[in-house]
């Protein structure tokens, strides 16, 4: 259930001047969203929107990957130097 402090903070952070019948009217509608919302089970008899992806839940493995040397980098580096990387200066 939403309260009017909530709304009225809503506005706040929205940078809304509401009269009194504004936010009456936003807490009405507000409570009648979450109201639909509490209405609508997913196909599990579950809440609404707390279903998850099928994807959520598959990771790959870890492995290392093959990777190069710290010799083989630098070797590719356009400009080192004292085994470094030298980069432009940014200001």
């Amino acid at each position: 259930m939403i309260t009017s402090e909530q709304v009225r903070h809503a506005a706040k952070l929205a940078r809304l001047e509401l009269t009194p019948e504004e936010a009456l009217g936003y807490l009405r509608d507000f409570a009648g969203i979450l109201a639909l919302l509490d209405e609508l089970p997913d196909e599990e008899g579950g809440f609404a929107g707390t279903e998850q992806s099928p994807a959520a839940g598959r990771l790959r493995a870890d492995s290392a990957a093959p990777c190069a040397t710290r010799e083989q980098l630098l070797a590719a580096a356009p400009n080192m130097r004292d085994g470094y990387f030298v980069v432009p200066g940014v200001l």
